[in-house]
């Protein structure tokens, strides 16, 4: 492995500078707070987008069970939006708060 030009170790490599008992930066707990706040939004949707995406995949099965084809498709698009939309706006919501509770807390 070639060394890195920069004087920053690489968050990949050990750093063997802090022994294993060594108390840990605090910094570094808003750090992994923030990450993982990060990864719940991601998660929220992502959990958003297969909600919409999933009536339609029923729909589509239950047109080629039925042998319905188009309509268990649009009406599996059709609700797909409604509730993505309504999901959507709830989210909305919820960050709205937060963001509101975080400003009253400052």
């Amino acid at each position: 492995m070639v060394p890195s030009a920069s004087s920053e170790p690489s968050p990949l490599e050990p750093n063997h500078e802090q022994s294993p008992g060594s108390k840990h930066d605090p910094a570094q707990g808003g750090q992994v707070q923030q990450t993982l706040r990060d990864w719940s939004i991601y998660a929220r949707y992502s959990q958003l987008g297969l909600e919409m995406v999933s009536p339609i995949v029923l729909g589509l099965l239950i047109d080629y069970g039925l042998d319905t084809m188009p309509w268990g498709t649009i009406v599996g698009a059709v609700l797909g939006l409604v509730v993505g939309f309504m999901r959507l706006l709830h989210l909305q919501r919820i960050e709205d708060r937060r963001a509101m509770t975080r400003k009253d807390q400052r």
